[in-house]
Order: C-alpha cells, then structure tokens, then sequence
C-alpha cells in the first residue's frame, strides 16, 4: 500500500490528540497495565480531525479479559484500535490488535516473557498487523509501541512512540485492512476471531 499523505494540519491534530491523552494519564494511578490501558483508550478513541483537509477517526475496543472463554484467552489481545481515515476521494479502514505490558519487554520476567510469546503466538493466527504497548511506568514517560513486522510477524520492531506508530498506522502499510477483521474487532467479546484465519 502506497504511503497516504496527511496534511500537515491532520498530522498537527493526530500529535496534540495523542499528547492529551497521555499527559492526562498519570501512571501512578494505574499501576496496572489493564487500567491504564483502559484509561488510555477511553482518551484514544475520538474524532481527531474533520475539516477541508480529509477526517480522521480513532476508535478502540477494549477486549473481554474473564474468563478461560474470553476474547483474550483466545485471541491473545488485550486491545484494538481502529483507524478511519478520509482524505479527497479516498477513505480507508484499517486496524489492529494489540497486547500491553507494563515497562519495556526487555524487562519482562522470565514468566511474564514467555507469557507474551504465546500472546504473539496467538496474535498471529489472527492477523498480521498488531502491537504490543509498553506502558509508562512515571509520568512524563511516552507509550512504547512493539509493531509486528508482516513480512516476518515472529519479530517485533523497535519501540515507537505512541504518536510515530499512530501516525504509521494512519499513513503507511501497517494496520489490517480486511473488512471481516475491521468489523470483528469493534466487538470486545471479538465473536468473529473465535476461529483462527488468515489473510
């Protein structure tokens, strides 16, 4: 997929959306991951932009966590977020499911380390395009962002900002784009990923 390019006034709204949401969150109010990022997503998932230069919409899913049946039990995720994306005669759905950790994975204990491969493992089944988020642990800390790699999704890249994954998510070819997908994860009980599929 070619790179969509955004106006520099999309861009400048997607960057002060995303620096609200994380200032406004403090860490030590939630210590952990799953509050915090229930809290983020909350700020997340809004209408970034809609003016002459195209619309931009985030929404999140929080996913079912009770449970040996729940949606993260099976799927491995702890999230998705779904980009909407107009720009002139195009528009775009695209989305991703993703895992949170507090703290960088390299610092994951052994248990916690071999927990998440069989998360990604998970992960993987259902789509290429996911993330692993590692939360802040004090405030004036940034969000990590892990992104699979598609064309070998047993790797992870480089962290990211939260604001340079949003913007690669938005723009570039990271992010599932399959209809089905797109509108399973809109549901937190993710009915429709229950059974494995791939692109």
């Amino acid at each position: 997929m070619p790179v969509l390019n955004l106006h520099p006034d999309v861009k400048a709204a997607l960057a002060k959306h995303i620096e609200h949401a994380v200032d406004r969150i403090d860490p030590k109010r939630y210590r952990q991951e799953p509050q915090y990022m229930t809290a983020l997503l909350g700020k997340l998932d809004a209408t970034v932009y809609d003016g002459p230069h195209g619309y931009l919409e985030l929404r999140a899913t929080s996913v079912d966590d009770r449970g040996p049946a729940s949606a993260e039990s099976i799927s491995g995720a702890d999230f998705a977020i779904t980009a909407y994306v107009g720009t002139g005669m195009s528009q775009l759905k695209k989305a991703v499911l993703g895992q949170a950790k507090r703290g960088s994975v390299e610092s994951l204990k052994p248990s916690e380390t071999s927990r998440l491969a069989g998360q990604v493992a998970k992960l993987r089944e259902r789509t290429k395009h996911f993330v692993v988020f590692e939360t802040p642990q004090a405030r004036g800390e940034t969000v990590g962002v892990r992104r699979s790699m598609p064309a070998n999704p047993i790797r992870l890249h480089a962290p990211q900002t939260l604001e340079d994954y949003l913007e690669q998510l938005v723009r570039c070819s990271h992010g599932d784009r399959r209809q089905v997908f797109v509108e399973a994860v809109q549901d937190a009980s993710l009915p429709e990923l229950s059974v494995s599929f791939r692109r």
